[in-house]
């Protein structure tokens, strides 16, 4: 490619970059915006600019309730795929149709351990009652 092609490209990957950038920063005050209104009942642009004074002032607070948050949630999801699993090892080990037939517990648990830890990490719901707990904190 000339220097040319080369230079355009640049100044449109860091274009795109910026756009990029401006658009996440666009999606967090929304996303924060909504769950103060949700909380306090505000119009939607007061809401904005007040979500964003609330999350600047109190920025450590927020970052450690992210960290703990973050914490106690993929322990908890280790929990339920950890007892889950268990539970099932139980069952295929005591009741009878299993327990003559099965004659290892190695696969179905890997399986059921697999699909409840990927069902789990996928479940993406669980972000906005964060956001919900992190304003009615601030």
């Amino acid at each position: 490619l000339s220097p040319v092609c080369l230079g355009s490209l640049r100044r449109a990957a860091s274009i795109e970059c910026c756009l990029y950038c401006v658009k996440c920063c666009c999606d967090i005050i929304g996303r924060n915006a909504l769950v103060y209104v949700a909380v306090y009942g505000d119009p939607f642009c007061e809401g904005a600019a007040s979500s964003f004074s609330t999350i600047l002032a109190n920025l450590g607070r927020i970052a450690m309730m992210t960290m703990v948050t973050g914490i106690v949630v993929d322990v908890g999801k280790v929990s339920i795929a950890c007892a889950t699993t268990g539970m099932s090892a139980m069952i295929l080990t005591y009741w009878e149709p299993y327990k003559t037939e099965l004659t290892s517990l190695l696969f179905p648990c890997i399986v059921i351990f697999l699909s409840h830890t990927l069902w789990l990490g996928a479940s993406w719901w669980f972000t906005t009652p964060r956001l919900t707990q992190y304003s009615c904190v601030s």
